[in-house]
């Protein structure tokens, strides 16, 4: 048997179906689901929005509309007509075009309570283009900002401020010689802690059963920077003139069923220097178990270990996830703790004292209507804990959904939910209930409410040289409730829009909390002709 990991779609079939299983696995839940994030759900993908179909009806919907759930795209209504465009790639003397693409996330967002109001938004934005050398030269550009469009407000002092930063800006070579990529830029490595640098990166082809890869340069800080005007003394000033990063890897893949990667790198920070090394292992199992390991180290010491499996249990039809987590090390204290994750590049801790978590989550459909989800995680301190640190090692997580597809045989979905977090200090417990009305593939509305209760210990703040002071900053109790009202509007495959309203009204507060948040999603796609400069080439799906 050949082949790879499964797509998102491929997934939740096999959730649903058994090695070797012919049991029906089409039903409203399935297609309900958007496996590709693409902004269309698998039912409208193909032609099924509301997952009726049954072995031995008509196809539904229109043939020539259908696409594939498994890869983000278009609807097939708006795609380009393949004539024109080879004859456009004739007309240049290529077989293949370039192409571009455009995707654009933004929000802008309203909060009002007691302490004040604020209005913000952000962007984000990210620009592709393919085959600039055809088969051989792309290029990458994307993102972010924030605003705050209320400047001088009382809401949060910190955050009000604009800022943006370059998220990506790289060329990549592919395909030349032993070149599978050489990326030139500002780039990620995503499955590498996920660095952030100005640099290259370096992999061979990737022919089973190895590859290599190589990269270095300046790191880039992971977080924007904060370069807010503080009301307080903030005397930190971090220089990153002399910071770089180096390191490399390689991919093992004896089959289709096991990936190993072995990646290394070393980053000097402020004169000092901090060597980091992993071992991940991603493997298919007989009768259906799948299993993700990561084993990370951090110079001479065990940074973390943690263990993913998830089967699909054909007799109960189950679907099981066990995720058990171990950090054998206290991290964050001394020189470890100048920064907020102990490299200012990335994410590389977690909790600071030594700990260990297991959490389970298990999901059964009941017929093709109803869904049953529950799931939890308890974390525990191993030997001493970091007790001069604020945030706890000790705490249980639980919860617990039902979701009614189709109620009362009509596009309606209903769920219905608890959530309960206990730390050893605190405790938050929730409940929620909302319904997702969908009268057509293109709208969709949600109305819910909200129901929570925090129970919060006085806090311990170092606020003078002879030890903590307790400040009781919040009521021993805190009831609190949130109606929140949203839509959804798909007006064409490539554009979607968000509104959502919300009001909270909490016994510990003076003033009932109001936000409204509207939010748009938009894909462009198109092909150019470097004949005639950026000249568009007719293109159905904009």
């Amino acid at each position: 048997m050949t082949g790879g990991a499964r797509t998102g779609f491929g997934q939740a079939v096999n959730e649903l179906v058994g090695k070797g299983g012919r049991e029906p696995f089409w039903s409203a839940a399935l297609a309900a689901i958007d496996s590709d994030a693409d902004g269309r759900t698998n039912g409208e993908e193909l032609q099924d929005p509301e997952g009726t179909w049954e072995k031995g009806m008509k196809d539904p919907g229109d043939p020539m509309l259908v696409t594939n759930p498994s890869v983000a795209d278009v609807a097939a209504d708006e795609r380009v007509e393949d004539e024109e465009i080879e004859d456009e790639a004739e007309a240049t003397g290529r077989t293949k075009l370039p192409e571009l693409e455009v995707d654009v996330s933004s929000r802008l967002r309203y909060d009002s309570d007691d302490i004040g109001s604020d209005f913000d938004g952000r962007a984000f934005t990210q620009i592709t283009i393919r085959d600039m050398i055809e088969d051989h030269l792309d290029m990458r550009i994307s993102g972010w900002g924030l605003w705050d469009l209320n400047s001088e407000d009382a809401y949060d002092e910190v955050l009000d401020g604009d800022s943006a930063q370059l998220s990506e800006a790289y060329l990549d070579l592919h395909d030349v010689g032993p070149f599978a990529h050489l990326r030139l830029g500002r780039q990620y490595l995503y499955d590498i802690d996920q660095l952030h640098f100005d640099g290259a990166l370096w992999s061979t082809k990737k022919q089973r059963p190895w590859s290599f890869f190589l990269f270095g340069g300046k790191p880039v800080e992971y977080y924007y920077d904060y370069d807010y005007d503080y009301d307080y003394d903030y005397d930190y000033d971090y220089d990153d003139n002399g910071d770089w990063l180096s390191g490399g890897g390689v991919v093992w893949k004896p089959s289709w069923r096991a990936r190993h990667q072995v990646d290394m790198y070393y980053s000097e920070e402020e004169d000092e220097g901090f060597f980091a090394a992993a071992w991940r292992w991603n493997q298919y199992w007989p009768k259906g178990w799948r299993t993700n390991t990561t084993l990370r180290f951090l110079d001479d010491d065990v940074r973390d270990f943690r263990v993913l499996a998830t089967k699909y249990l054909e007799r109960l039809g189950i679907g099981l996830q066990v995720d058990y987590t171990l950090q054998p090390k206290v991290r964050g204290r001394g020189d470890e703790g100048r920064s907020r994750t102990f490299s200012s590049y990335g994410n590389l801790l977690g909790p600071r004292a030594e700990n260990h978590r297991i959490g389970v989550n298990l999901n059964k459909f009941f017929s093709d209507k109803l869904l049953f989800q529950v799931g939890g995680s308890v974390r525990r301190g191993r030997g001493s804990l970091a007790e001069d640190t604020f945030n706890s090692a000790e705490s249980e997580h639980f919860h617990v959904s039902v979701t009614r597809f189709n109620a009362w045989d009509k596009p309606l979905d209903v769920t219905l939910a608890f959530e309960s977090i206990k730390t050893e200090d605190d405790t938050f417990k929730s409940f929620t209930g909302h319904a997702t009305y969908r009268p057509n593939p293109k709208w969709d509305y949600t109305l819910g409410a909200s129901l929570s209760r925090y129970k919060l210990d006085p806090i311990d703040f170092p606020t003078n040289l002879n030890g903590p002071e307790e400040v009781d900053l919040f009521l021993d109790d805190i009831d609190s409730f949130s109606p929140f009202f949203e839509v959804n509007w798909r007006p064409t495959g490539n554009l979607k829009l968000r509104g959502e309203v919300s009001w909270e009204d909490t016994d510990a507060s003076d003033e009932d909390a109001f936000t409204a948040t509207l939010g748009f999603n938009y894909h462009f796609h198109t092909y150019l002709g470097w004949d005639t400069g950026f000249e568009e080439i007719p293109d159905l799906r904009d």
